[in-house]
């Protein structure tokens, strides 16, 4: 749906440019941004939204940014059934979650898929920052690994996890709620895959990961990063592989979407000796 097209009869002209097109269904809420100054036309926004997608029962907007230890946003209703929790669907996996108590970015599930495309049968893959635990379930369902494990600081994000794998009746997957240095700690185990999905902040983690990490393993490292700057991640990994005696044997870095016009999020996919 294309919101300016849809609503080019209902706003000046003039203004029609400040509006922004896209939003997000998660579930059965929408989420919108609405620029400043044009808030009184989110009715009509709203409006548009439900008229379009019936499944929609909830119009919420973004009232800020992501941010705080566990990347949630503030959001405002608008319109329909005053909720910010719902289930949504993506490749067949049901996820239930609270959008006001966690982070999750519906817009990711292509990229979970392509991870869990990657993961080779027998593998022991360990997921940092798993939230409600879509990259677990994905890996779950689409690939042969012998055992998954996730760990997530936010409390609320770790209970929608454990309900999420009864949801999906997953039974390979092994969550913990906790910090990520100390969990990886106290497990003692080492891993064939690590996936680190916590753009901007994956870096102070980088040597935690590395740690456990089985020679010939591989690391899925996600960053934000300006174009140009990409291969600053990728040489990240290998400075701080080379402190613990490791080296970087092949790595590959993808787009995978974006916060800005000039913001990209990447992931660097790196085997380490």
């Amino acid at each position: 749906m294309n919101l300016k097209k849809s609503l080019q009869d209902s706003i000046p002209p003039e203004e029609l440019p400040r509006l922004i097109r896209g939003f997000d269904i998660i579930g059965d809420i929408a989420v919108v941004i609405i620029a400043e100054g044009f808030d009184h036309y989110e009715q009509l926004i709203a409006e548009a939204i439900a008229a379009a997608h019936k499944n929609v029962k909830t119009v919420l907007k973004r009232a800020g940014t992501y941010s705080g230890e566990f990347r949630t946003i503030p959001l405002t209703f608008i319109a329909g059934e005053r909720k910010t929790e719902t289930v949504c669907s993506e490749y067949e996996i049901r996820l239930w979650l609270d959008l006001a108590k966690l982070y999750f970015s519906i817009r990711s599930g292509h990229e979970r898929k392509r991870i869990a495309d990657l993961v080779k049968p027998g593998e022991n893959v360990l997921v940092m920052f798993s939230g409600i635990a879509p990259y677990p379930l994905m890996i779950a369902k689409f690939s042969s690994a012998e055992k998954i494990t996730g760990i997530e600081i936010n409390r609320a994000a770790h209970d929608y996890a454990l309900q999420n794998l009864k949801l999906n009746k997953a039974r390979n997957i092994s969550l913990i709620h906790g910090d990520v240095c100390g969990a990886v700690k106290r497990s003692a185990e080492c891993y064939d895959r690590i996936v680190m999905p916590l753009p901007g902040h994956a870096g102070e983690f980088l040597e935690t990961a590395l740690r456990v990490l089985k020679p010939g393993g591989a690391v899925h490292f996600y960053d934000f990063k300006i174009r140009g700057s990409f291969e600053t991640s990728s040489e990240l990994i290998s400075a701080k592989a080379q402190q613990l005696g490791r080296r970087i044997n092949a790595s590959n870095t993808v787009v995978c979407g974006h916060s800005s016009p000039q913001r990209f999020r990447i992931c660097v996919d790196a085997t380490i000796s």
